[in-house]
């Protein structure tokens, strides 16, 4: 957890200063003056020289273009669930600093559990879509903004959802055409505003990619996903292969050509490759996302033939594995054939938040 690295690197740091200062006043005991005796507090300055190339963030643009590109790979008014701090964070530095997207109402599954941030969700105003600032993609529509709060539940009403509800047995979610099955677990309050979301349909609705499996296997909506960027967008119905929709064995469905022109306009990869490194280790996973999708469209690229395509996007995709040192478990790209060896990584990669979901508990049907 963030905040136990934080206390603890505060804590060596108190420490180290009174040994510090414990050396200099007994130096400047013997050398007949503290005065004397303050050239060992440049020893201070070590720490500061040898950390320097890791603490300093100078051009560093990496994770300001994650959360642009996680956003961009939305539909205008869409809602975006995320999971934790680090696909979280980026995107309301974005929206609030930066002024991207705005329009996106971003749902973080671990806060939704909390009374505050619910409320938060249905008193947000909706912000206009900027067409000219949005990507290529979604150029060519009209965006009509969407009237009301996302969810159509008062303050009252958000506050009585139970924190917990068993699910006993398999159970039958309908939202339209969708016809999901819940597996028996404990829905948590997050849950079963994220079925609620759905259900109401106000909303294209959109699943971050760190969020991994949840949609699969916690709601049960595989057959309605499909890979749009860096997120999986719920369709209003059954997924079929057809047009721009095709199917990446092992991993679901993708709209190639929407995914396509995302890709072509993230900046994120150029930023990673430039920085030549991922300091954070337990957030790599963010990383390897670019480098799962590079090697997944590259593979689709390739089956429909366009092999200079296919050979630009797994040499981007791989210079963001050089780059953050996942090079070692990613094969180089005169090697790769499918995208077997990238979904292979997917299941085993480290997770892409540091925080982690409440524990479940017991809840039901939204």
């Amino acid at each position: 957890d963030w905040s136990s690295d934080v206390c603890s690197s505060d804590l060596w740091g108190l420490w180290a200063g009174i040994g510090l200062a414990a050396v200099w006043s007994e130096m400047g005991r013997r050398a007949g003056g503290l005065l004397k005796a303050s050239p060992v507090l440049a020893l201070g300055l070590v720490p500061l020289g040898l950390n320097w190339s890791w603490a300093s963030r100078a051009d560093d643009w990496a994770t300001r273009d994650w959360g642009v590109n996680l956003l961009m790979s939305v539909e205008p008014y869409g809602i975006l669930f995320t999971n934790g701090d680090n696909d979280t964070f980026p995107l309301w530095y974005a929206q609030e600093v930066l002024g991207v997207r705005q329009d996106v109402l971003i749902a973080n599954t671990s806060l939704m559990n909390t009374e505050w941030y619910a409320r938060q969700m249905i008193r947000r105003p909706t912000r206009d879509y900027d067409t000219a600032k949005g990507p290529a993609v979604f150029r060519s529509q009209t965006w009509a903004k969407p009237q009301g709060p996302a969810i159509n539940l008062t303050l009252d009403q958000v506050d009585a959802l139970p924190q917990y509800q068993e699910v006993q047995q398999d159970q039958l979610f309908e939202a339209g055409k969708i016809r999901a099955v819940i597996p028996k677990q404990l829905l948590q309050k997050a849950d079963i505003m994220v079925l609620r979301l759905i259900m109401e349909g106000r909303r294209p609705v959109y699943f971050s990619r760190t969020s991994a499996n949840y949609a699969f296997e916690n709601l049960g909506l595989g057959p309605y996903l499909v890979t749009e960027g860096l997120t999986r967008r719920v369709l209003p119905d059954t997924v079929k292969k057809g047009g721009d929709i095709i199917e990446i064995p092992g991993d679901g469905f993708m709209n190639l050509a929407r995914t396509q022109s995302l890709w072509k306009e993230f900046k994120g990869p150029e930023a990673l490759t430039r920085k030549g490194d991922w300091v954070d280790r337990p957030s790599v996973g963010i990383p390897f996302l670019y480098v799962h999708l590079g090697y997944l469209l590259s593979d689709a690229e390739r089956t429909l033939g366009k092999r200079d395509e296919a050979n630009a996007t797994l040499k981007r995709a791989f210079g963001v594995a050089k780059a953050a040192r996942l090079d070692s478990q990613v094969p180089m790209p005169d090697t790769v054939g499918t995208a077997t060896a990238a979904d292979s990584l997917l299941r085993k990669q480290v997770p892409v938040t540091k925080s982690e979901p409440a524990p479940k508990a017991p809840r039901a049907k939204p």
